[in-house]
Order: C-alpha cells, then sequence, then structure tokens
C-alpha cells in the first residue's frame, strides 16, 4: 500500500481491525475508520524531533503497514499511527511497520520509533537479532566457540554467516532455530540458551 506512488490516493485510513486502505476523493471517514489522514499532510508536518527515532543499520522490522517515498514522509506518518513500531528502508524506498522486531538485511536501515531495543540483553521472535555475551545454555553446558570446530565439527561459522554475529562463544541464532542457541563444549551437540525475549 503506497499512497504516495498513487495518483488516485488522496490519503490513508485506518480501520477498526487495524487495517489500512487508501482512499480516493476528499476524506470521508467511514463509521469503521479510527483514523484518517490526507496525502500530504505529512509534508506540512514538522521534522522529528532528535530522539524520537533510533537507527540501526543493516536491519529491517516486521508487520508491514504502509509505504512512504521519503524517510522524513515515513517518520511523520508512523509519528502519528499509534500502531508504528518504525520506519526501514533506504533510497527512496521506505516502509513502516508494527513491529520492533528485526531481522538481518543488508539492503536496509531501520529507525525504531522512540527508543532502541537493547539487543545485548534480549532478542525478538526467534533471536536472530540478539548480540549479548550469554555463553551458557538452558542446562548450564559452556558454549563453544563459532571460529572452532572442537569439539563439534559445523558449518555455521562466521564466515559463512557474517550477519549473524558468531562471536566468540555468545549464543546466536544463524539459521532460524526457535530461538539463540550455541554448540557446547559437552557430549550433547547443541543446545538452546536462555536469552530473554524483548
Amino acid at each position: 500500500m503506497d499512497c504516495y506512488r498513487n495518483s488516485s490516493c488522496s490519503g490513508i485510513s485506518q480501520l477498526e481491525d487495524g487495517s489500512y486502505q487508501l482512499m480516493t476523493g476528499p476524506p470521508s471517514p467511514a463509521d469503521t475508520t479510527t483514523l484518517t489522514l490526507q496525502k500530504g499532510l505529512c509534508k506540512q508536518l514538522i521534522l522529528p524531533q532528535p530522539g524520537e527515532y533510533c537507527k540501526m543499520e543493516n536491519v529491517t522490522l516486521s508487520g508491514h503497514l504502509t509505504s512512504a517515498s521519503t524517510l522524513l514522509e515515513a517518520m511523520q506518518l508512523c509519528r502519528y499511527l499509534e500502531s508504528c513500531g518504525g520506519v526501514s528502508g533506504r533510497e527512496g524506498s521506505f516502509s513502516l511497520y508494527s513491529s520492533k522486531m528485526s531481522s538481518p538485511n543488508v539492503y536496509k536501515d531501520s529507525w525504531f520509533k522512540d527508543d532502541c531495543p537493547d539487543l545485548t540483553k534480549c532478542g525478538f521472535g526467534k533471536q536472530a537479532d540478539y548480540r549479548g555475551s550469554i555463553s551458557t545454555t538452558v542446562s548450564g553446558k559452556t558454549c563453544q566457540r563459532w571460529d572452532s570446530q572442537s569439539p563439534h565439527s559445523h558449518t555455521r561459522t562466521p564466515e559463512k554467516y557474517p550477519n549473524s554475529g558468531l562471536d566468540e562463544n555468545f549464543c546466536r541464532n544463524p539459521d532460524g532455530e526457535r530461538a539463540a542457541w550455541c554448540y557446547t563444549t559437552e557430549s550433547k551437540r547443541w543446545e538452546v540458551c536462555s536469552v530473554p525475549q524483548c
């Protein structure tokens, strides 16, 4: 849904069920509309204040809401949409997202509404974004270094997964397991870790 690139679009309405619809013609909110924003409104608004957004490079958010043609328009629209958690994009293509859950993406940067999540303390969803220093599993086993092939040989190396933060022996999720995990230094090959959810 991109109102700014659609010449027949006059604005965006958010419906009671949380979905969005493009409007054509003059704004006329229906009974099922909870918020209506006219096209061009963002150009009339003030610039985001310092601290309103926190930038993280090479990540994208989840829960696509709508799109905008510039970062400024996207940030201004996000400010007025209560359900917006942030903006992702690069070079003339930006989208608004409902969730702050992030995932690595070398083609996008993200601007979190308000504060950035501290990914050294927690991870979203399957915790692929976790970058903390927990290095023991749920049962207390010590994690094997990602750049080591002993005691367990493996293919989850920093070279093969350069965007997964495979540093030292810290718990990570480079391959979509249910949570951050690591290879262990004991006979059990691997195990998930007790990384908190953000």
